[in-house]
């Protein structure tokens, strides 16, 4: 990986540990468990992944800048999951989503893209979890919902500047799929490696 894209040691912590530590907040994440690819937080990474998948995106958490064809305001908010998911799927979301490289969450909480066709049974799983997510500020939740969704983009916690796109096991070639794309544009990409009764940040 390239290596002047992230902090040296902090603390006397080996790097390895610090990049761990503060993206995952632990040396164990559940959602190294699946398929999945670590990347910059870019457009371009957003762009290849939702190609290859072929799905419309949605930022799980937030309100959609365009409510049916018209800016949302705050009042969005209380939209309910489908409806908001749904909404994500308008062209002029999507433009925007696309430009903001799933960058557009709220701060407190990680940014998480999903496909904006994701069945309403899904959404349901979601919702039991949200609570959790929030209250524990923790992206592990998500990982007991990978195989329901077939994929997911999520931030890295702490601003490191990274993003994760995990899959279901059945669907491992997207991750070969997207890794070779930005191979090819140049950019970083890589998985985290298991060893040691742990994942190291590879």
């Amino acid at each position: 990986m390239d290596s002047t894209r992230i902090p040296g040691e902090r603390g006397g912590k080996s790097l390895d540990d610090y990049m761990m530590e503060i993206a995952f907040l632990t040396v164990n994440p559940r959602l190294a468990r699946w398929p999945h690819c670590i990347m910059v937080q870019e457009p371009l990474s957003l762009e290849i992944v939702l190609d290859t998948v072929q799905s419309a995106g949605a930022l799980c958490w937030s309100p959609p800048p365009i409510v049916s064809g018209h800016e949302a305001d705050v009042a969005s908010r209380s939209i309910n999951l489908s409806e908001r998911i749904k909404m994500w799927g308008l062209p002029a979301n999507q433009t925007r989503l696309r430009e903001l490289g799933g960058a557009g969450g709220e701060k407190e909480w990680p940014v998480v893209v999903i496909s904006a066709q994701t069945s309403p049974q899904v959404l349901n799983e979601i919702e039991r979890a949200e609570r959790d997510v929030r209250d524990c500020n923790d992206l592990e939740v998500m990982a007991s919902l990978v195989e329901s969704l077939q994929w997911l983009y999520v931030s890295l916690w702490n601003e490191v500047g990274y993003v994760m796109f995990v899959t279901a096991r059945n669907k491992a070639k997207w991750v070969q799929a997207v890794h070779e794309r930005l191979s090819s544009e140049g950019r970083t990409c890589f998985s985290l490696r298991a060893g040691g009764g742990r994942y190291h940040w590879a």
